[in-house]
């Protein structure tokens, strides 16, 4: 290890130093750092989404077919712009227009997913299949891709397997989806607000 600059003041001591056997630098997109800004709204918007979702999703189906098309919409959108249009350095006007687009997309598919419900149950089924995919890569399946490539293949196979068994097995999937997902949102920004959760996109 390389010791390259100490600074001292009244009470610390901060040393600089580089190593080749350190962790790598990662820095998160311009997207995560603004929205996490605003994490406590967030934080509790998703919670109470995620408790009523949990336990009455499917009593109140057009409600949760248009939370779930918005959250297609807009999760996936902004994932996509935060993984490869966003960076760290990208400007607060383009973020904000990135925004802007996420939640309109959002809107435009809460609408389709109440005019053809196929489509809810498929967005639902996507989203189970998405969770399953966090859980099972927080659980350890990260340490076999670096660059987060199993994650999305995961997402993809997951989402499109049980996406496709909607079809035929809607009932099953809104009950077994809107607990899970449900749950899973109530209890996420629970990491947001204790801090030092990473993001999944970002966990290496």
């Amino acid at each position: 290890m390389n010791i390259t600059k100490v600074e001292k003041n009244n009470y610390s001591i901060m040393i600089y130093a580089e190593s080749p056997h350190t962790c790598p630098d990662l820095k998160e997109s311009a997207i995560w750092e603004y929205l996490g800004k605003a994490k406590i709204f967030f934080s509790i918007v998703f919670m109470i989404v995620g408790l009523v979702e949990c336990f009455y999703g499917l009593h109140i189906l057009p409600i949760s077919l248009f939370v779930i098309g918005y959250f297609t919409g807009f999760g996936l959108l902004i994932s996509v712009q935060a993984e490869f249009v966003i960076r760290p350095n990208t400007e607060f006007a383009i973020v904000k227009a990135c925004l802007i687009i996420s939640i309109l997309f959002g809107f435009l598919m809460g609408y389709l997913t109440i005019r053809v419900r196929r489509i809810g149950f498929f967005c639902l089924a996507f989203w189970l299949g998405t969770v399953i995919a966090f859980l099972l890569n927080n659980i350890g399946l990260y340490q076999f891709s670096k660059d987060g490539s199993l994650l999305w293949i995961l997402i993809l196979v997951l989402g499109i397997t049980l996406g496709a068994a909607s079809c035929y097995f809607y009932k099953h999937i809104m009950i077994i989806g809107s607990g899970l997902v449900g749950s899973y949102t109530l209890v996420r920004p629970m990491g947001w607000l204790a801090g030092h959760y990473p993001n999944e996109f970002e966990i290496a």
